[in-house]
């Protein structure tokens, strides 16, 4: 009897293990390219104009976040040739992205401004120019898009090569 019920309770684990995890209103992975593009195609635009810059190419992937078949959908590029001060262009790329739709966040050490819209987060990063070098004394606004939560997918429902963000939103 000990064994049957043991027998039981395992097949029912393993059952629940194989279950589709987006039964519980997951979303997929074109559900999650879809939303982050959607946002990619406001706020691209809105910086690109903002800033006086031209779109940077902004490559997209699914990438693996630490096995177990979760992903995160992202992307980065850098808005170059970027004129005035690390203050000014802050103030800049927080209007842009509100005027965007985007709700502005807490930023990190790491970045300049943070914000987010339903499950996507858009990361700006400015850096001064004024040492000259590549830029020419110019700044440049590093742009980093992507999911926030991860999505479970099997290796085969991710579309494992880039796209261009820039292409997608048809610009």
């Amino acid at each position: 009897m000990t064994r049957l019920l043991l027998l039981a309770v395992l097949g029912a684990t393993l059952l629940a293990c194989s279950t589709d995890v987006r039964e519980g209103g997951d979303p997929s992975p074109d559900e999650t390219s879809a939303e982050v593009v959607d946002v990619g195609r406001d706020v691209l635009p809105a910086l690109s104009s903002a800033l006086g810059v031209p779109a940077p190419d902004v490559p997209m992937r699914f990438t693996e976040r630490s096995g177990f078949g979760l992903y995160d959908y992202r992307g980065t590029g850098r808005f170059t040739g970027v004129a005035g001060k690390p203050g000014q262009i802050r103030a800049t790329l927080e209007q842009a992205v509100e005027d965007a739709g985007l709700t502005l966040g807490e930023a990190t050490d790491l970045e300049d401004v943070r914000a987010t819209r339903g499950n996507v987060m858009v990361r700006l990063t400015v850096r001064d120019g004024a040492a000259g070098g590549a830029t020419g004394g110019a700044a440049e606004v590093e742009l980093s898009i992507g999911s926030i939560q991860p999505i479970s997918a099997d290796e085969d429902e991710v579309d494992a090569g880039p796209s261009s963000l820039t292409e997608l939103i048809g610009q």
